[in-house]
């Protein structure tokens, strides 16, 4: 299955970088464009998560959306989706490396500010995008350079139709398992699509 995938996606990117028509060089974008931009991610809008000073790393979200599988590859039972949440990583203090953690050990969605959904672990560790380019990072495997913003993305299954203005990414306590008061990112701020 995993084959025919990647099959199908290069045979997409072959036919995109076929059309084109014109050899003109594009034109050169100005100084002021936001890596963003360029990387075709919106920008980290939000409160930003630290788990209290609990975690290597601060969080800000970028986009939400509903999905039949996860950013890990694990495809929806029947009548679930996935609520994928698209943050911004970013060393903390933003002055130092720190591992390329598993977000989802230190995160958890909860709906309605009660009931938590766990994490989708997958099979495959989603990586760290950096928004100046490079390499993407694995988580475990790699280290988050200092001032660099890194892009990945999490999901956890809810049911079909649920209303991501219902959910919270929070920063998880490691003894408590409860959301850690103040360390929350609602959804239903993010770009949504």
């Amino acid at each position: 299955m995993r084959r025919s995938l990647l099959l199908v996606a290069g045979a997409g990117m072959l036919l995109l970088t076929g059309c084109g028509g014109d050899d003109k060089p594009a034109p050169a974008k100005s100084p002021a464009a936001s890596s963003s931009a360029s990387s075709g991610v919106p920008a980290a809008s939000g409160p930003v998560v630290t788990g209290g000073g609990q975690l290597p790393y601060s969080v800000q979200g970028v986009a939400a959306k509903l999905a039949p599988v996860a950013p890990s590859g694990t495809q929806a039972e029947v009548g679930q989706a996935f609520a994928v949440v698209t943050v911004e990583v970013k060393p903390n203090p933003s002055d130092r490396t720190t591992s390329a953690f598993f977000l989802d050990a230190d995160l958890a969605l909860f709906q309605n500010g009660k009931r938590r959904i766990e994490m989708d672990d997958g099979d495959t560790a989603v990586p760290y995008v950096s928004r100046k380019g490079g390499a993407p990072i694995v988580p475990g495997e790699g280290r988050l350079q200092p001032g660099v913003a890194y892009t990945t993305s999490v999901g956890a299954a809810v049911p079909q139709g649920t209303s991501l203005d219902t959910l919270t990414l929070c920063a998880v306590d490691g003894e408590t398992d409860e959301a850690i008061s103040g360390q929350c990112l609602p959804l239903k701020g993010l770009p949504q699509g």
